[in-house]
């Protein structure tokens, strides 16, 4: 069926912001006299960002495709339905429509390796999405995020301890990927479907507080934006101090690492080494982000800060400046060494750390973590156990993962070093509970693997008899249930 275009090159519509926007990304990217292909969930940004697309095809001599990814999480029926919606809107304006689909329950599945229910669904579209956009010879995928998805991220970042490259905020492009309307509003996008008398379809999960993006939504940023009515324009602000501040920063770190230069693999081990004189000269936030840097063709992910920072302010002039998380930062003959640990002992480790368990508790009682781990938490009057003036509620009790650190007499410690000085195998670690407050890791239940347990120095509690403590008994495997 031929394509109908809503609009015209005289008339594309650039008066609203909607198509406005699309048109300004694509003469900023360059994108004429080719395919383009729109991800279309039936939700009122994506069906938006269709719409404004085609009003200013003519304009940018577009050709448009659609695809619509099935990720198998939510009520067959509601698929059903969405579906049928975006099939009947797509051949109403002549798209061509691509169906991505996985089976139900295997998102799930992935979830316990790749982080989550949100990032294996998320991963999953992407591929599913570049799937589509090869088949139909497309150059780029474009997304209906908008302003008010970025301002949720940057939220969500900056509570999670994003750098300052976190608070960029969203990119417009990143890859084959272009998110032309971060400019407008979830409300312009609302009136601009209404305009059009254009039907849309709602996720029955973006309803949910189950999810985090979902609590951020609906309960945080209303209470921000009373507080802070001009938020939203703020955090814009800082995205483009960031972006400066940022960009800058990486050139340094770039500049050092061009000269990095790889060693020849030994002893189990893959290096690459920066000049020891280059990096001492540079500041602390440049070693950090060059260290990051050599580390990532390494093959070594999700690599902790604290790590790295231990690495970066390192005086040491010889031998390891800081290890972890399948990698070692090491100096020798004027040099810094990164290298990529390989041995079995790395390789249980990464298995172990893919599995965990994780639960969040707000008093005494009983909780089951998945299927097989249940945890019984209970007051009595005398040790062992956390000191109950020693925390807040609620409490996080969860796997210990690279580049934990329990703050001790002596400074904070990493959690993996007085697992080794207990004679803890790197395989066994992943059952040892840690338990963390809104002020960090307040226990380390090495008592479950036959060891003492570790607490969180307070000296504001030190000096005073204990009011009482809380005990915490976990049964069952903890290496099965994913966080």
């Amino acid at each position: 069926m031929p394509r109908t275009t809503p609009g015209s090159a005289q008339n594309a519509g650039t008066a609203d912001p909607v198509p406005a926007a699309v048109l300004r990304f694509l003469a900023d990217h360059y994108i004429v006299d080719s395919r383009v292909l729109v991800a279309l969930s039936g939700g009122p940004d994506s069906v938006a960002t269709l719409l404004a697309t085609l009003q200013v095809s003519d304009a940018a001599r577009l050709e448009v495709s659609a695809c619509w990814v099935d990720h198998a999480i939510r009520p067959a029926g509601e698929l059903a339905e969405e579906r049928s919606f975006v099939e009947t809107l797509c051949r109403n304006l002549g798209v061509p429509l691509f169906i991505e689909e996985i089976t139900r329950g295997e998102i799930q599945r992935r979830a316990r390796a790749e982080g989550g229910i949100e990032a294996a669904a998320r991963n999953f579209r992407y591929k599913a999405l570049e799937r589509a956009r090869s088949a139909e010879s497309c150059a780029i995928v474009l997304t209906g995020h908008n302003a008010d998805d970025v301002v949720e991220t940057m939220v969500m970042r900056f509570c999670t301890g994003s750098g300052i490259a976190g608070l960029r905020g969203v990119p417009a492009l990143h890859g084959l990927v272009g998110r032309p309307l971060l400019s407008v509003s979830r409300a312009d996008i609302l009136s601009y479907l209404a305009s059009r008398g254009q039907a849309y379809r709602q996720d029955s999960t973006n309803n949910s507080d189950l999810y985090l993006r979902n609590r951020v939504r609906h309960e945080l940023l209303p209470a921000m934006r009373s507080i802070f009515p001009a938020m939203d324009t703020s955090l814009a602000t800082l995205a483009e101090k960031a972006h400066v501040d940022e960009d800058a920063l990486s050139a340094m770190a770039e500049a050092m690492v061009a000269k990095a230069s790889p060693e020849e693999p030994a002893d189990g081990y893959t290096a690459l080494r920066l000049d020891a004189v280059a990096f001492d000269a540079a500041p602390l936030a440049v070693r950090a982000r060059a260290l990051y840097a050599v580390a990532e063709p390494l093959g070594v992910a999700r690599l902790p800060w604290r790590l790295v920072m231990a690495a970066a302010r390192s005086a040491k002039i010889t031998g390891r400046l800081a290890s972890g998380a399948g990698i070692e930062f090491t100096r020798d003959s004027g040099a810094i060494y990164a290298r990529a640990l390989r041995d079995e002992r790395t390789a249980t480790s990464a298995a172990t750390d893919a599995d965990g368990f994780s639960i969040v508790i707000d008093g005494a009682g009983d909780y089951r973590i998945g299927k097989t781990l249940s945890c019984r938490v209970y007051s009595h009057d005398s040790p062992p156990g956390l000191r109950r003036d020693a925390f807040t509620w609620p409490l996080w009790i969860r796997s210990r993962r690279p580049g934990d650190g329990v703050a001790l007499g002596s400074g904070t410690k990493m959690v993996d070093s007085l697992l080794s000085e207990l004679g803890i195998p790197v395989s066994a670690r992943g059952a040892v509970p840690v338990i963390e407050d809104g002020r960090g890791i307040v226990a380390v239940l090495a008592s479950r693997l036959g060891c003492r347990d570790i607490y969180r120095q307070n000296d504001l509690v030190s000096a005073t008899p204990p009011a009482g403590f809380v005990a915490f008994e976990l049964k069952g495997d903890a290496r099965t249930d994913a966080i």
